[in-house]
Parts: structure tokens; C-alpha cells; sequence
């Protein structure tokens, strides 16, 4: 890409985040109004891997925590395996050239329940029965 070509881009907007510092830079976000202009910005972001700059989606708290705790793990033991192709998009796992929503996952390739997920579904598990037993008769 050309110096011409991205001054030629058109944004909806661009926003600085956070406070002013001097020991850092703020980090920006940037909304494109061509989808096109977009995806040639995400298309060379590979080209950024050696320098100070990087590219992030900006994404809803909800699906961050998707991706981190259910997503990825998943996509992690599908590579386990040599002959599966995996990696996230947005808030899908694609194994395979097949797109699984966190709720269909196939069950061998969904991380295995930590100690803290036991406790968590036992305390829920509690607080319905508690709940239920509550409630009058009829």
C-alpha cells in the first residue's frame, strides 16, 4: 500500500482511549466508513508483527470473554490434532472450514471444567435449590 492510498481513506470517526501520558501512548480506535479500506488495513496488519505498532478489534466485553474462556482453549485442542485447521473469527471457531458457535462446540474439543468452574456450578447449584425450597406448595 501506498502513502497516497491510505491518506485516501475516509473514517467515521477516530477516538483516543485512556488518559494522557507521557510514558505511553494512548492507544486509538478508528471506524472505517468503506469496509473495503478496512480490510486492507487488516490484511497488512501481518506486516506490523517487527515494529511498535498493533491492531486489535474492538469487541464487547461478552464475546472477549467467549473467546478467552471457551474459543480459543477450544481452538487450541482442535490443533492438538494435525489434521484440523482451527482459528477464531469474531465470536465463532472455525476447525476445518466448519464455523461452531460457543454452543455447539463438539464436546472433545471444549477445555475440561476447572476447579474454580466446579465450585462456581456447585454455588449456583445451591442457590437454586434454595430457591425452589422457598417456594409454596401448589
Amino acid at each position: 500500500m501506498v502513502p497516497s492510498e491510505v491518506i485516501s481513506f475516509m473514517f467515521c470517526g477516530v477516538q483516543w482511549l485512556g488518559r494522557h501520558s507521557r510514558r505511553r501512548t494512548r492507544p486509538i480506535i478508528a471506524r472505517f466508513t468503506c469496509h473495503a479500506n478496512r480490510d486492507k488495513v487488516w490484511k497488512l496488519c501481518r506486516n506490523l508483527k517487527e515494529s511498535k505498532v498493533n491492531a486489535g478489534e474492538d469487541l464487547p466485553k461478552g464475546v472477549q470473554d467467549l473467546k478467552k474462556n471457551v474459543l480459543v482453549p477450544a481452538m487450541k485442542k482442535a490443533r492438538g490434532d494435525p489434521r484440523n485447521k482451527a482459528h477464531v473469527s469474531g465470536d465463532k471457531l472455525i476447525i476445518n472450514k466448519k464455523a461452531y458457535f460457543h454452543y455447539n462446540i463438539p464436546a472433545w474439543w471444549l477445555p475440561s471444567n476447572s476447579q474454580d468452574q466446579e465450585e462456581e456450578q456447585e454455588v449456583l447449584n445451591a442457590s437454586a435449590t434454595d430457591f425452589t425450597d422457598n417456594m409454596p406448595d401448589g
